[in-house]
């Protein structure tokens, strides 16, 4: 059952590739809902045969007969329903439709070949059958059953090959034409308001020394370097110097970032940066961290987090994870 559905999940995967060689995290899906309408078609056939009395093709005959129509009827259904979301404004979505249906059949194709014919080979050979139909057709398959099986190897090595190419993609925007609203909102907002991917500068230290002119310049020098990434759009300090302190903490806008703890004073800096996927987004912040350590303040420290691209990468942690987990129980099964 499981080797049936894992033949299924990586020619799935492998047309998925001809498509697009990104994998997002609505596509990941895929694999588990394929594994499940596997299992439940197998068992189906599997109960049948069990049911059944003769030699193994006449039981397989029968098994296939009784069970043939229903998981048609299910599979074109299923298939049809899952079909219906490639119409979806969301390409992620439409991408799991349309591979998702075609999944379904084949499914539905290899649990009437190769599940009988593991199971043919595992077993002994069976006389002739004495029934026409089924009985002919399994015995067919009992025949041709290692070329068959022999396909289906060559198969598997070639979906995994594919497999290995797929490329995780974390800027889901890449997914949306370039006309689609989305796209089109995304840009204005990024042109004219504030890139949409915040990074934090937090500092803290003496506030006499955080609240002075010398670490207002040294911000400042964070947003120039900034500015050479064409991905930073720019900095909102809190950090200004020609306001009494007391007055900054009680201004709307100002107090929120501003806070006194222990004797210190805390400030949170705000870098924006346009939406770009992950792995560049990452080599962005590597370099405003570079320039952040060499500014050397007494009494003050700036430390940066980049709290979304971070988040970001531990979800596709988790997808490769997800991936790589299903691989490591199929085979070990």
């Amino acid at each position: 059952i499981f080797v049936t559905a894992g033949v299924a999940i990586l020619w799935t995967m492998g047309c998925l590739l001809l498509l697009t060689p990104s994998l997002n995290f609505v596509v990941s899906t895929m694999p588990a809902l394929l594994l499940v309408l596997a299992t439940a078609y197998s068992l189906h056939v599997a109960t049948a045969y069990g049911l059944s009395s003769g030699s193994p093709v006449e039981r397989w005959a029968e098994a296939l007969t009784d069970t043939f129509r229903p998981c048609l009827l299910t599979a074109l259904t299923t298939g049809a329903g899952l079909a219906s979301l490639r119409f979806s404004t969301i390409p992620p979505v439409g991408h799991l439709g349309l591979f998702s249906a075609l999944g379904v059949l084949l499914v539905f194709g290899l649990v009437f070949t190769l599940f009988p014919c593991l199971l043919l080979n595992i077993g002994t050979s069976a006389p002739a059958p004495s029934r026409e139909g089924s009985a002919n057709i399994v015995a067919y398959l009992e025949k041709v059953r290692f070329p068959i099986l022999g396909v289906a190897v060559c198969l598997v090595g070639v979906s995994v090959v594919g497999l290995t190419r797929l490329d995780i993609e974390s800027h889901v925007l890449t997914f949306f034409g370039k006309d689609h609203p989305l796209a089109v909102g995304t840009r204005t907002i990024e042109n004219r308001l504030a890139g949409m991917t915040p990074v934090e500068l937090w500092v803290r230290g003496d506030p006499n020394r955080v609240w002075s002119r010398e670490t207002r310049d040294a911000l400042a020098g964070v947003e120039e370097f900034a500015q050479q990434e064409p991905e930073a759009f720019g900095l909102f300090s809190p950090v200004r110097p020609e306001l009494p302190l007391g007055m900054a903490l009680s201004i709307p806008g100002l107090s929120d970032r501003l806070h006194q703890e222990d004797g210190e004073l805390h400030a949170r800096v705000t870098l924006s940066l346009r939406s770009a996927p992950t792995e560049r987004l990452e080599e962005v912040l590597v370099r405003l961290e570079g320039h952040v350590d060499g500014i050397d303040i007494e009494g003050v420290q700036i430390e940066t987090t980049g709290s979304v691209p971070i988040v970001v990468q531990m979800q596709v942690l988790l997808l490769w994870t997800q991936i790589w987990t299903l691989t490591a129980c199929l085979l070990a099964v």
